[in-house]
């Protein structure tokens, strides 16, 4: 509550994260709203571990390093909600309901120290022979 007699307004902050989103299920309407961004992945396992070792080295370069991936599964409702109930989902899975649609599953890496981050784009060749168009 943020308004009236007795409001109180709660913050939170959490760490930046190195973030990496990809879908459970292919389905073409939701890929066509990515444009050219797509690609179907083929053995996810290996996938994940060039792309962590990718973004391993990338930070390294930066003088950083990162914690483990962890991994999970979008949760689809609002942010806006009883925060103090049982199994509050992390705020990193957090999505509005209405992309349920797209079964989000999302990897991330925190920095170790925690500290700001920067923006990077990663160059993972050994990705590709995981890779397809749809």
């Amino acid at each position: 509550m943020t308004q009236g007699l007795g409001a109180v307004t709660l913050t939170s902050k959490i760490a930046d994260l190195f973030i990496y989103c990809t879908t459970e299920n292919f389905d073409a309407d939701y890929a066509s709203r990515f444009g050219n961004g797509c690609v179907r992945i083929g053995r996810p396992e290996e996938f994940f571990l060039a792309l962590d070792a990718g973004l391993r080295g990338a930070v390294s370069a930066a003088g950083l390093t990162v914690g483990p991936p962890l991994w999970g599964r979008c949760v689809y409702e609002g942010r806006m909600h009883d925060w103090e109930r049982e199994n509050v989902p992390d705020p990193w899975l957090l999505k509005p309901a209405r992309y349920q649609g797209q079964h989000e599953i999302r990897v991330h890496w925190q920095t170790l120290p925690i500290q700001p981050l920067m923006s990077i784009v990663l160059k993972v060749p050994s990705i590709i022979t995981h890779c397809t168009l749809p």
